[in-house]
C-alpha cells in the first residue's frame, strides 16, 4: 500500500458523521477527474441481506431509476 492510500484510508477512518465522510470522498474523487461517487452498504448475515444504506452525490432522479432498474444486482460480465 502507497503513503498516498496509506493516509487516505486513515483520514476516511476518522470521519465523524456521514456529512463529513460524503465531503472528503467528493474531494478525493475531484482529485482523480469525477464528479460524482456511489457507495452501497449491505450488511450480511449469512445468506441474509438486510437493510442496505447508500451514500452518493447523484442526483435523486439517478439514484431512483438506479434503485427501480435493480442496477445493484446485475453484473457486467
Amino acid at each position: 500500500m502507497t503513503a498516498h492510500h496509506s493516509i487516505s484510508k486513515n483520514h476516511y477512518l476518522s470521519c465523524i458523521s456521514e456529512a463529513e465522510l460524503c465531503s472528503n470522498t467528493l474531494k478525493r474523487i475531484e482529485e482523480y477527474g469525477f464528479d460524482f461517487f456511489f457507495f452501497r452498504m449491505i450488511p450480511r448475515l449469512g445468506n441474509i441481506t438486510t437493510n442496505s444504506k447508500v451514500i452518493t452525490n447523484y442526483p435523486n432522479d439517478y439514484v431512483d431509476r438506479y434503485e427501480k432498474g435493480h442496477l445493484s444486482q446485475k453484473t457486467l460480465c
